[in-house]
């Protein structure tokens, strides 16, 4: 999560704080796990902070943060930044997987296919590295996937189908991928990466 809207820890129904802005230059599982925010699915948040910091997050920081979180977990999701600032590039040559999320849209299209390019050509991240997420926001599609897949050049690895309890889980706190149980669901996305 980056600075601006806090929407992971809103969506999560979670405090704002504490945020990455909070790290010291005491970087140990200890001080990182401190500064984690724990979901009642047992996720753990490390939210950003609601503005930006006075003090830039340098990338040798981030990359220590990044190797400590890593010693801590199994799978770690960085939710970049839209600008391709370092830290953001840090995070997409330090990923095992970029997921590249888009709707069904001809700007979300466009959109996407300027990232791919540019992550191959700009960035080197190999084509096997990346995975293309469909995320269909509503009951209607408004372009097949198949034409999605044409303009890519290459097929779409996971199609995450329209959910009208999308609103109401938000409000809930609760990730709809662990449904009212808590527990992680099963079947729902198509595909995988």
């Amino acid at each position: 999560d980056r600075p601006g809207p806090i929407l992971a820890a809103l969506m999560l129904r979670l405090p704002a704080t504490p945020t990455w802005a909070d790290v010291t230059d005491d970087i140990t599982p200890q001080t990182i796990g401190a500064l984690l925010i724990r979901h009642s699915s047992s996720l753990h948040l490390f939210a950003a902070p609601t503005y930006p910091p006075a003090e830039d997050f340098s990338p040798e920081k981030f990359s220590k943060v990044s190797k400590t979180i890593g010693g801590l977990f199994e799978d770690v999701v960085i939710n970049c930044s839209s600008s391709l600032d370092n830290i953001t590039r840090a995070s997409l040559h330090r990923a095992d997987k970029v997921i590249v999320v888009l709707a069904p849209e001809i700007t979300a299209v466009q959109a996407t296919i300027s990232s791919l390019t540019f992550l191959r050509q700009t960035l080197n991240i190999p084509p096997e590295k990346i995975c293309i997420v469909l995320n269909q926001t509503s009951p209607n599609l408004s372009l097949p996937a198949a034409s999605i897949e044409k303009a890519l050049g290459r097929t779409i690895d996971i199609s995450l189908p329209f959910e009208s309890r999308h609103t109401s889980a938000v409000a809930l706190g609760t990730p709809l991928a662990f449904g009212a149980t808590g527990r992680l669901r099963n079947g729902s996305v198509a595909g995988g990466c």
